[in-house]
Formats: C-alpha cells, structure tokens, sequence
C-alpha cells in the first residue's frame, strides 16, 4: 500500500479503468451482433468498429499508466478526447443495436 498516494488519483484510475472496461464490454456486443448480418451492411460498420476498437488500444494505455502514475495535463486531454470519441461510438451501436433487435 502506498502511504503516500492520493486518493483522488486512484478514484480517477478506477473510475478510467472502469470507463474502459464497459467499452470492451459494448465492443463484444456489437461483434456477436453484427456477425450474421449481410456483407453490405458489415462492411458499412466494420469501419466504425475498427475505429472503436483503435480508440480502446489507445485508451487502454491511458487505464495502464494511469495505474502507475498521475496523468499529465496532456495526457487527460488525450484521455478526454478517446472517452468523448468512445461515447459517441457506443450511442452509435445503440441505435444500430435497436435496429437490429
């Protein structure tokens, strides 16, 4: 246990890491959902998850370092920027899913 650290830090780690794991979570979702449909329509959202899915590798950095030190200004930017990204990727597959349900 670390005496010294800041417990707001580990909130905001956990809260990140948190944050990562339910994307993850609506990644896998979308991937069992969207297997069966037509080509066209995979091809159309294939793309998107892609995407999606680059944003968690990225943001799975972020969830890692945060784990071992307090982000920099910059690097909460980033974090802000991905988490902004990936909510508005999983109100996308939402709306997709409800389509598809």
């Amino acid at each position: 246990m670390d005496w010294f650290a800041d417990p707001e830090e580990d909130i905001a780690a956990q809260d990140l890491n948190g944050s990562y794991e339910s994307a993850i979570t609506v990644r896998d979702i979308m991937l069992v959902m969207t297997k069966d449909l037509e080509s066209e329509a995979r091809n159309v959202i294939a793309p998107v998850l892609q995407s999606f899915s680059n944003d968690l590798d990225s943001l799975k950095f972020y969830v890692e370092l945060a784990d071992r030190e307090p982000l920099s200004e910059e690097e909460n930017k980033i974090v802000a920027d991905l988490t902004a990204d990936i909510d508005e990727a999983m109100l996308l597959f939402s709306q997709v899913l409800e389509l598809l349900l």
